[in-house]
């Protein structure tokens, strides 16, 4: 008899835990039709999301 497994990995963010008006990065994995979310503890900038992509926009920035 053959089984079927599936994986995936997303990433996404949660405003509604949102400080300083920095969302939280969160990756959830699905494995099975399983989800588990886990914490990036990492937080970005809305505006700097591409929730389409589940990635953070790029940007250039300076560095000192």
């Amino acid at each position: 008899m053959q089984t079927s497994q599936s994986f995936g990995i997303h990433f996404t963010t949660r405003p509604d835990i949102a400080k300083d008006g920095k969302e939280p990065i969160y990756a959830y994995v699905t494995v099975n039709r399983q989800r588990a979310y886990i914490a990036l503890k990492q937080n970005v900038d809305p505006k700097n999301w591409d929730s389409g992509k589940g990635a953070a926009k790029v940007t250039r920035m300076k560095i000192y």
